[in-house]
């Protein structure tokens, strides 16, 4: 997994290179946990590189959206493929992350 960070004024993008699943998303877990601490900008996560994810990699996205919330800040994932935004909707997740 690859991890490419981008800042602008008021927002943090996180553009991740393959799948986030049980062996990889610790990486995932700590590079955006440590961003949210570290600044108090908003966050977007690209997952265009992005073909698979599990239950794992969309816990990481909730929990990183309970954070941001509480800073009265905002997390967004773009350019999510077919198989994931299905997993978020069939995850009911789909309230939290517009997809």
């Amino acid at each position: 997994m690859d991890i490419k960070i981008r800042e602008n004024d008021d927002i943090i993008t996180v553009s991740v290179k393959g799948d986030i699943e049980l062996y990889t998303h610790a990486k995932f877990k700590n590079k955006l946990f440590e961003l949210s601490t570290a600044s108090n900008k908003n966050i977007n996560i690209d997952l265009s590189q992005v073909d698979y994810m599990d239950s794992s990699g969309l816990g990481t996205l909730v929990t990183l959206h309970k954070i941001q919330n509480k800073k009265g800040r905002k997390l967004t994932i773009s350019n999510v493929n077919a198989d994931i935004r299905n997993l978020i909707r069939l995850s009911t997740l789909s309230d939290i992350f517009e997809v």
